[in-house]
């Protein structure tokens, strides 16, 4: 039985196992580090994962899904075989999962029984259960769901760097993360997070796909349109990503792309590309300088800024966050790896703090690891009460700050809004203090019922929420003139039809 650390990403599956001598090895795909995150669909009905997937795509772009990771918890189809069976984010997450264990046993021999995975800093709560549910569902037990930044300050070793406070800048395929920690010995405490859930390496190639698009369309009067030319278009994408790629260490690339016999050939300088993409580079500086405002500290309170992720690799970021801060990147970071190596090293404490045994790569068994690191909320959670000042509008009234240490539980009181009521339906939200309903992220609700009415005075119910290590939020309602309590079941299939 094999343990393992998992980066589930938008572009790209990473996965680690402990080695003899108890360090994180990466998990091998085909003689690659890293399982490309796309699934074809054949019309004889074989799925096909990973770099070939990609490749079929080139040919029949409408037989396959990329970016899944976006769509999580969006009960959205992502594909429809012949057979009329519908593939949302949650299966194609299992797809990608099977493989990974596939490879574990190729390389070990051994089977995967138990996993830590990651997932963006800013995932809600439904979107982490979704994950969780998809890997189960390939029968491997999730012990957790640890937010990618911290993992990457995990993976990075930050506690034997010296104490101080450190600025995690995670750009991947699909998302960008921050994380601010505190380390003291081998102490590393989360402080604040932040994330923009659609600023990831894809935009940055989207950017650059649009602007071939635009200089094809002067010379030749016409688009390359994904519909009309599929295989030109899945070209076009790839050719983007590869001199997005090139730009990083190069000054100019040159690019082809055709369609309908129509050829551009086009050179594209790191100058035009920083213009491209300039205000995608300011969302992401903004955001890491967010992080620090909420926690109260300045860029000289931060002894390093550790880059995270591919997608971190576009110079004109680095540039950015050395004009705007005063230092650049450290450059003692595994820019690629350092998440799924964290997370292996976080799966490792958490069978730990359950009292069980870690075994090495030939069944040699670990001592017990020194190093400790808690995390944080990255929402704020509330419920939804009646504003008697603004005619009645249902605002968020927070029990769970954003930036709280996981797991953690809060207990607030409030009153209901009528006389004689007998019953009262409690709405979980996500959002800022005082936020009308409307503008928060509704995650569930369920119903305190069957109460004795109470008239001429206020009735008072309490609320407790709990979250627990992986984030995910549970909540609980109690009448303390009668004993009556009730518990937060969210079905979300039921939360999506309503």
């Amino acid at each position: 039985m094999c343990l393992i650390g998992v980066d589930m990403g938008t572009g790209w599956v990473k996965a680690a196992r402990l080695d003899k001598t108890g360090n994180p090895q990466l998990i091998r795909f085909g003689g690659e580090n890293s399982l490309r995150s796309v699934v074809f669909f054949g019309p004889d009905g074989l799925i096909v994962v990973g770099s070939e997937a990609e490749n079929l795509l080139l040919v029949d772009g409408k037989r396959g899904v990329r970016d899944w990771k976006r769509f999580i918890g969006s009960g959205d189809v992502l594909y429809r075989d012949e057979r009329g069976k519908e593939y949302g984010a949650k299966d194609i997450a299992a797809i990608l999962f099977e493989e990974v264990k596939k490879a574990v046993q190729t390389e070990t021999g051994s089977v995967v029984s138990k996993c830590l995975c990651t997932c963006p800093a800013n995932f809600n709560d439904k979107q982490k259960t979704e994950l969780r549910e998809a890997i189960e569902s390939t029968g491997v037990e999730v012990l957790g769901l640890a937010h990618e930044p911290s993992a990457a300050l995990m993976g990075n070793e930050v506690h034997r760097r010296g104490d101080g406070s450190y600025l995690a800048f995670d750009e991947g395929h699909g998302t960008f993360d921050c994380s601010l920690a505190e380390s003291s010995g081998n102490n590393i405490d989360v402080k604040n997070t932040n994330g923009i859930p659609k600023c990831g390496g894809t935009d940055f190639t989207t950017r650059l796909v649009e602007y071939l698009n635009s200089e094809f369309s002067k010379k030749y009067g016409f688009k390359i349109d994904p519909a009309k030319h599929s295989l030109s278009y899945q070209e076009l994408y790839q050719r983007a990503t590869q001199a997005k790629h090139g730009l990083s260490s190069r000054e100019n690339v040159n690019v082809v792309c055709s369609a309908d016999g129509k050829v551009l050939s086009l050179e594209v300088t790191r100058v035009k590309f920083a213009e491209l993409t300039a205000d995608l580079v300011k969302q992401i500086v903004d955001c890491a300088e967010q992080t620090l405002k909420e926690a109260k500290l300045t860029p000289s309170d931060i002894r390093a800024f550790v880059p995270v992720g591919g997608g971190i690799l576009v110079p004109a970021i680095a540039e950015e966050v050395e004009r705007r801060f005063g230092k650049p990147f450290t450059v003692h970071s595994d820019v690629h790896f350092c998440v799924a190596k964290g997370a292996l090293i976080m799966a490792r404490l958490a069978l730990e703090g359950r009292g069980e045994e870690v075994v090495a790569e030939g069944g040699r068994k670990l001592p017990p690891s020194s190093v400790v690191i808690r995390d944080t909320t990255a929402h704020p959670l509330g419920v939804a009460v009646v504003d008697n000042e603004s005619s009645g509008i249902l605002k968020n009234s927070v029990i769970l700050a954003k930036g709280r240490p996981m797991p953690s539980t809060k207990v607030e009181k409030f009153q209901l809004s009528e006389d004689g009521q007998t019953g009262a339906l409690i709405e979980i939200l996500q959002g800022p203090q005082g936020a009308p309903k409307e503008d928060c992220l509704v995650l569930g609700h369920f119903e305190l019922k069957n109460l004795q009415p109470v008239q001429g005075k206020p009735h008072p119910i309490e609320i407790k929420f709990s979250i627990n290590a992986d984030g995910i939020l549970s909540a609980s309602a109690f009448d303390p003139l009668d004993g009556s309590s009730a518990d937060m079941t969210v079905d979300y299939k039921k939360e999506e039809a309503a």
